[in-house]
């Protein structure tokens, strides 16, 4: 069968990452730091609606330790609660680590996506087997994921974070990142977290929050978006045959900020686009990783 090449959508050239937004092109490496801030402001006000504030307390509550003794050199698994505080009303979601029996502090992964089906055993021993701490928590604890088929209000914003700090204009991809940066100061109180090797990953709608996570905190080393599509690390200005398009932002309002949605149609008059936010990351490491069929 031949593979179709048609895009669905093509509007040109992509704007140049190395032109600072509204300004010059940068000459040197030390005027990338403000080039890529001036980015990733520019797309997460934009695109995402901007973040919500750090709270002003973040206190770890440990529920319980424990061991998984069937597995060879019972790696240890903790459940813990984050609980933060300073906006409207307190905010808490558990966070559940397995990490290796070891005297010396361990390298981490978060992955955001407890809310769907959990990674299987043969995945979670990889990670602990090559010494890795595993994080698991469930993003939607801070923003409900309105993206189901038949949705009845796909733009509502309450619940959640969105009531914690309410009059923000941050969609739910910017919630869940901020999920991601709490779990980042929960291992940086850790003893047996590495926490200068720590990494986020997470799955399509969690690919994308991973992307925001990673370029809006620099204690993230690195930064792994597995098929995170539009929204994420796919161009909005060249989509290939079958890829989701900006349209992305109408079907799934809630996860975006309001101010992207005036560019639906008119992808060639959008300021950015996502190459520039993968850029903004530089110069820690970003693991895209895709599917054949993911022709976005």
């Amino acid at each position: 069968m031949e593979y179709p090449t048609e895009p669905i959508v093509n509007k040109g050239e992509l704007p140049d990452p190395f032109t600072v937004p509204g300004g010059r092109r940068i000459s040197s490496r030390q005027e990338w730091p403000p080039c890529a801030a001036a980015w990733r402001d520019l797309i997460v006000a934009t695109e995402y609606g901007g973040m919500p504030p750090r709270p002003e307390k973040v206190e770890f509550e440990t529920l319980c330790r424990s061991a998984v003794a069937r597995w060879e050199g019972s790696p240890n698994f903790w459940s813990c609660k984050i609980h933060c505080a300073g906006g409207e009303k307190p905010i808490s979601f558990a966070v559940q680590i397995l990490f290796p029996s070891t005297d010396r502090p361990v390298p981490a992964i978060i992955k955001g996506d407890r809310c769907w089906w959990s990674i299987s055993d043969e995945v979670a021993r990889a990670v602990v087997d090559n010494g890795f701490a595993l994080v698991l928590f469930n993003r939607t604890e801070t923003a409900e994921d309105l993206g189901y088929r038949n949705c009845p209000e796909p733009d509502r914003r309450t619940g959640g974070l969105w009531d914690v700090y309410p009059g923000r204009t941050f969609g739910a991809l910017a919630a869940w990142a901020w999920a991601y940066h709490r779990c980042v100061d929960l291992l940086h109180a850790l003893p047996f977290i590495d926490n200068s090797r720590i990494a986020v990953t997470g799955h399509s709608r969690g690919g994308k929050a991973t992307l925001i996570a990673g370029a809006t905190d620099e204690r993230i080393a690195l930064v792994n978006d597995n098929g995170s599509c539009a929204g994420g690390s796919a161009a909005f200005r060249y989509v290939g045959h079958g890829g989701e398009t900006l349209n992305i932002v109408n079907v799934y309002p809630s996860w975006f900020g309001k101010d992207i949605r005036q560019y639906s149609g008119r992808e060639d008059e959008l300021p950015f686009d996502q190459h520039c936010l993968l850029a903004a990351i530089a110069p820690r490491p970003l693991l895209l990783t895709y599917a054949l069929d993911d022709r976005w």
